[in-house]
């Protein structure tokens, strides 16, 4: 919380209150993420029917702090009605928290990319961006709280958002697994269950 408070006491002394505004959103953030983290150990998941397409990655696009991004989604046909059984509420955090991680690192002007298809049980929705990626060695590491990679050097962000989001993921029996993207970038994958009818 140090830089955001530093900045905030610079900016009050310059009376500039638009910019303490996003400086206290942004504490807010920090704040939300670490309490997410710590209820992810003492809540359990509770199971629900949930239509992917539309409610899950539809309500995790708008929640994200993604202003003037563009996100291109892809559903397979015969995917766009699959449902899932999993806790909405932990599994739109995660989701959320790999979409901003994949703006936060993606150059300004490319697109973020969803995709949703199905694996057997299993539901898979990836995030890929057109950043850095992880340099070698780095793919488990990134996942731990307050961790970040190489590329993280002087980006935004907590260190938590992909330890709560794979988190999240295995409390309900799923997770998140990353790759490198054909052509650069980073590609993380919520895997969820799917609804067996």
């Amino acid at each position: 919380l140090r830089s955001p408070l530093a900045a905030i006491r610079q900016l009050a002394e310059k009376h500039a209150a638009a910019r303490i505004g996003d400086e206290t959103e942004r504490i807010a953030r920090y704040l939300d993420a670490v309490l997410a983290y710590v209820r992810s150990n003492e809540a359990a998941p509770r199971d629900e029917r949930v239509h992917v397409a539309d409610d899950l990655v539809g309500a995790a696009i708008r929640a994200a702090a993604l202003t003037g991004r563009e996100v291109r989604v892809s559903i397979p046909d015969g995917d766009d009605l699959v449902l899932g059984e999993f806790d909405f509420a932990l599994a739109l955090r995660a989701l959320q928290n790999l979409l901003e991680n994949a703006g936060r690192y993606s150059p300004p002007g490319t697109p973020i990319e969803v995709s949703v298809r199905t694996e057997g049980e299993r539901l898979a929705v990836t995030v890929r961006d057109h950043g850095p990626g992880l340099a070698p060695g780095e793919e488990a590491r990134v996942f731990e709280p307050l961790s970040r990679g190489e590329a993280g050097r002087g980006v935004a962000g907590t260190g938590l958002g992909l330890a709560i989001a794979r988190t999240f993921a295995r409390s309900q029996g799923g997770d998140v697994r990353y790759a490198p993207a054909e052509g650069g970038g980073a590609t993380f994958t919520l895997q969820l269950r799917r609804t067996r009818l």
